[in-house]
């Protein structure tokens, strides 16, 4: 009874030891061109239109309709035609002309870096504008700005604010992404310190 145990196992053993040698042999078989062409066969216009196909890309298409501006661009000093020196900048086709900085009470920011985010099916497009703080006034934590955007026929398309909240932020720290909105005909956006929407 031990004996066929024994010899049991000993079969059991050299049979799967067999298996993987031939196993092995099987794969070191392939010849180099057949493994060079299962993966560079052609792709059909099947696997094409199916729903798991991914074309092979080496990175990935940026996304449409964003843009951002280089800090360095942003405050590049510009004349105006009437000559009151505010700062200009184009992103994504649209002029953005602010002052030096803006200031309500005792507190200053100053626009850093704008960067418009169009996903181009809404009628709107959204755009962030990063502050810093230049100045605190005591218990001061906000400072309002308000924004008019101007078609290509000089017409009002918006007129808007932004709050920028200057809770936990100190001077020279940034208060980020700070959201705001203009119609898609708009060309232009003029920033001033806040004033009241009385229309």
């Amino acid at each position: 009874m031990k004996k066929s145990r024994i010899i049991s196992a000993i079969l059991a053993g050299i049979i799967a030891v067999s298996s993987v040698i031939s196993l092995a042999a099987c794969n070191g078989n392939e010849t180099p061109e057949a493994s060079s062409n299962a993966t560079t066969a052609p792709v059909t216009e099947a696997e094409k239109t199916d729903v798991n196909y991914v074309p092979n890309e080496t990175k990935p298409a940026a996304a449409p309709g964003t843009f951002e501006q280089d800090q360095s661009r942003v405050n590049e000093y510009a004349t105006k035609p009437d000559g009151d020196g505010s700062f200009v900048t184009e992103i994504a086709s649209v002029k953005f002309v602010y002052p030096e900085y803006f200031a309500e009470g005792n507190s200053y920011v100053a626009i850093k870096n704008i960067v418009v985010d169009d996903l181009g099916f809404t009628s709107k497009a959204d755009a962030y504008v990063d502050f810093e703080v230049l100045a605190r006034g005591k218990n001061e934590d906000k400072v309002r700005v308000s924004y008019i955007g101007y078609d290509a026929e000089g017409n009002v398309t918006r007129r808007s604010q932004i709050t920028v909240n200057l809770f936990g932020l100190n001077v020279g720290e940034i208060s980020k992404e700070n959201r705001m909105d203009f119609k898609r005909e708009t060309v232009k956006i003029v920033f001033t310190e806040f004033t009241p929407i009385s229309e």
